[in-house]
Protein backbone atom coordinates (compact mmCIF):
# COMPACT_ATOMS: atom_id res chain seq x y z
CA UNK A 1 0.00 0.00 0.00
CA UNK A 2 1.11 3.51 -0.77
CA UNK A 3 0.02 6.57 1.15
CA UNK A 4 -0.71 10.04 -0.19
CA UNK A 5 -1.46 13.12 1.89
CA UNK A 6 -3.66 15.67 0.14
CA UNK A 7 -4.01 19.10 1.74
CA UNK A 8 -6.69 21.70 1.13
CA UNK A 9 -8.59 24.39 2.98
CA UNK A 10 -11.76 23.67 0.97
CA UNK A 11 -13.93 20.77 2.11
CA UNK A 12 -16.06 20.96 -1.06
CA UNK A 13 -12.95 20.32 -3.14
CA UNK A 14 -11.96 17.40 -0.89
CA UNK A 15 -15.45 15.94 -1.23
CA UNK A 16 -15.19 16.03 -5.03
CA UNK A 17 -11.69 14.56 -4.90
CA UNK A 18 -12.86 11.77 -2.62
CA UNK A 19 -15.61 10.81 -5.05
CA UNK A 20 -13.16 10.83 -7.97
CA UNK A 21 -10.73 8.67 -5.99
CA UNK A 22 -13.48 6.16 -5.22
CA UNK A 23 -14.53 6.17 -8.89
CA UNK A 24 -10.92 5.45 -9.91
CA UNK A 25 -10.74 2.37 -7.69
CA UNK A 26 -9.58 3.54 -4.26
CA UNK A 27 -11.61 1.93 -1.47
CA UNK A 28 -13.74 4.41 0.49
CA UNK A 29 -12.48 2.88 3.73
CA UNK A 30 -8.91 3.80 2.73
CA UNK A 31 -9.66 7.54 2.71
CA UNK A 32 -9.70 9.59 5.92
CA UNK A 33 -9.74 13.32 6.58
CA UNK A 34 -7.77 14.84 9.43
CA UNK A 35 -9.30 18.16 10.42
CA UNK A 36 -10.32 20.26 13.41
CA UNK A 37 -13.69 20.89 11.72
CA UNK A 38 -15.34 17.55 12.47
CA UNK A 39 -18.82 18.95 11.81
CA UNK A 40 -17.79 20.23 8.38
CA UNK A 41 -16.17 16.91 7.52
CA UNK A 42 -19.37 15.09 8.48
CA UNK A 43 -21.53 17.59 6.57
CA UNK A 44 -19.50 16.99 3.40
CA UNK A 45 -19.87 13.19 3.73
CA UNK A 46 -16.14 12.71 4.22
CA UNK A 47 -14.74 9.92 6.38
CA UNK A 48 -13.27 11.78 9.34
CA UNK A 49 -10.58 10.47 11.61
CA UNK A 50 -11.80 9.29 15.04
CA UNK A 51 -10.98 11.69 17.88
CA UNK A 52 -8.73 9.24 19.70
CA UNK A 53 -6.74 8.59 16.53
CA UNK A 54 -5.86 12.30 16.46
CA UNK A 55 -4.15 11.99 19.85
CA UNK A 56 -0.99 10.24 20.99
CA UNK A 57 -2.91 8.19 23.59
CA UNK A 58 -1.70 4.71 22.64
CA UNK A 59 2.02 5.47 22.34
CA UNK A 60 2.06 7.59 25.47
CA UNK A 61 0.32 4.83 27.43
CA UNK A 62 2.91 2.35 26.19
CA UNK A 63 5.72 4.70 27.22
CA UNK A 64 4.09 5.15 30.62
CA UNK A 65 3.81 1.37 30.97
CA UNK A 66 7.50 0.93 30.16
CA UNK A 67 8.33 3.47 32.85
CA UNK A 68 5.92 1.63 35.17
CA UNK A 69 7.67 -1.70 34.55
CA UNK A 70 10.95 -0.02 35.41
CA UNK A 71 9.44 1.35 38.62
CA UNK A 72 7.96 -2.05 39.35
CA UNK A 73 11.38 -3.68 39.02
CA UNK A 74 12.96 -1.04 41.27
CA UNK A 75 10.35 -1.63 44.00
CA UNK A 76 10.83 -5.39 43.91
CA UNK A 77 14.64 -5.20 43.74
CA UNK A 78 14.81 -2.77 46.67
CA UNK A 79 12.41 -4.92 48.71
CA UNK A 80 14.46 -8.04 48.03
CA UNK A 81 17.88 -6.40 48.43
CA UNK A 82 17.19 -4.84 51.80
CA UNK A 83 15.35 -7.94 53.05
CA UNK A 84 12.22 -5.89 53.73
CA UNK A 85 10.18 -8.95 52.84
CA UNK A 86 11.34 -10.84 55.92
CA UNK A 87 9.08 -8.74 58.14
CA UNK A 88 5.97 -8.26 55.99
CA UNK A 89 6.32 -10.79 53.20
CA UNK A 90 6.17 -10.10 49.46
CA UNK A 91 2.47 -9.20 49.23
CA UNK A 92 2.70 -5.46 50.08
CA UNK A 93 5.66 -4.96 47.73
CA UNK A 94 4.01 -6.81 44.86
CA UNK A 95 0.89 -4.70 45.43
CA UNK A 96 3.00 -1.52 45.50
CA UNK A 97 4.75 -2.59 42.28
CA UNK A 98 1.37 -3.15 40.58
CA UNK A 99 0.16 0.26 41.78
CA UNK A 100 3.33 1.91 40.40
CA UNK A 101 2.75 0.23 37.03
CA UNK A 102 -0.90 1.30 36.97
CA UNK A 103 -0.20 4.91 37.90
CA UNK A 104 2.59 5.27 35.34
CA UNK A 105 0.41 3.78 32.60
CA UNK A 106 -2.51 6.02 33.59
CA UNK A 107 -0.35 9.15 33.62
CA UNK A 108 1.15 8.25 30.25
CA UNK A 109 -2.34 7.96 28.80
CA UNK A 110 -3.45 11.27 30.31
CA UNK A 111 -0.37 12.95 28.91
CA UNK A 112 -0.91 11.40 25.48
CA UNK A 113 -4.57 12.31 25.17
CA UNK A 114 -3.56 15.98 25.17
CA UNK A 115 -0.87 15.60 22.50
CA UNK A 116 -1.35 15.54 18.74
CA UNK A 117 -0.69 12.12 17.17
CA UNK A 118 3.03 11.78 16.48
CA UNK A 119 2.35 10.29 13.02
CA UNK A 120 0.58 13.44 11.90
CA UNK A 121 2.53 16.03 13.91
CA UNK A 122 4.05 17.31 10.66
CA UNK A 123 0.58 18.63 9.75
CA UNK A 124 -0.35 20.00 13.17
CA UNK A 125 0.36 23.65 12.35
CA UNK A 126 -1.50 23.49 9.04
CA UNK A 127 -4.53 21.85 10.66
CA UNK A 128 -4.60 24.51 13.38
CA UNK A 129 -4.59 27.11 10.59
CA UNK A 130 -7.83 25.67 9.19
CA UNK A 131 -6.51 23.31 6.55
CA UNK A 132 -7.63 19.70 6.14
CA UNK A 133 -5.49 16.67 5.34
CA UNK A 134 -6.95 13.80 3.33
CA UNK A 135 -5.02 10.58 3.93
CA UNK A 136 -5.36 8.14 1.03
CA UNK A 137 -4.02 4.58 1.16
CA UNK A 138 -4.02 2.90 -2.25
CA UNK A 139 -2.50 0.07 -4.24
CA UNK A 140 0.65 1.16 -6.12
CA UNK A 141 -1.09 0.46 -9.42
CA UNK A 142 -3.47 3.38 -8.70
CA UNK A 143 -0.68 5.94 -8.11
CA UNK A 144 -1.19 7.68 -11.46
CA UNK A 145 -4.95 7.95 -10.89
CA UNK A 146 -4.41 9.51 -7.47
CA UNK A 147 -1.91 12.02 -8.91
CA UNK A 148 -4.35 12.94 -11.69
CA UNK A 149 -7.06 13.72 -9.13
CA UNK A 150 -4.67 16.01 -7.24
CA UNK A 151 -3.58 17.77 -10.46
CA UNK A 152 -7.15 18.35 -11.68
CA UNK A 153 -8.13 20.25 -8.53
CA UNK A 154 -6.25 23.54 -8.13
CA UNK A 155 -7.09 23.88 -4.42
CA UNK A 156 -5.45 20.55 -3.57
CA UNK A 157 -1.79 20.04 -2.89
CA UNK A 158 0.10 16.83 -2.39
CA UNK A 159 2.28 16.39 0.70
CA UNK A 160 3.60 12.85 0.50
CA UNK A 161 6.40 11.85 2.85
Amino acid sequence: MSRQYIISNDLDELEQAQQELIDSGVEATQIEVLSEDDAGVEKHHLHGMPSLAKTDLVWSTIRGSLLGFTGMAIVLIVAGSFELTSVTGWAPFVLLAIVVLGICSWEGGLWGIHRFNSRYRKFEERIKNGEHVMIVDFAPILANDVQKVVQVHPKLSSASF
